[in-house]
């Protein structure tokens, strides 16, 4: 499940098909994007945010380092990934919270950090 969504999720992003990202988040998904100061838990400005992030993302590369966690419809990852931008590249942490329901599968929780080197 987790490599499927993710799959989706990059290529949505690369593609600028804001409508796809945000339909792979749930209702009430809980979001901190890698340029945000704090959580959100609105589907508007997980919008806005991804609006903006996607003007300035060309690539995003998933790092070899992910650890998943499998727990009855859930799956918990935590990982890191590069984001190749206008501005350069950027390293980041993540943790994904997937969940199936009802066949769907939906991200229930991003939260993503920049690594400082």
């Amino acid at each position: 499940m987790a490599a499927r969504i993710k799959a989706l999720w990059c290529s949505a992003v690369i593609e600028k098909n804001i409508t796809a990202i945000v339909n792979l988040y749930s209702k009430n998904a809980i979001f901190k994007g890698t340029y945000m100061k704090a959580p959100v838990k609105d589907q508007k400005l997980i919008k806005e945010y991804f609006t903006d992030f996607s003007k300035v993302v060309n690539r995003i590369v998933f790092l070899e380092d992910s650890v998943s966690v499998r727990k009855n419809n859930l799956v918990t990852e935590i990982g890191s990934y590069k984001f190749y931008t206008t501005k350069g590249i950027v390293t980041a942490q993540y943790n994904f919270v997937f969940k199936t329901d009802k066949g769907n599968q939906k991200i229930i929780s991003h939260f993503s950090t920049p690594i400082n080197k």
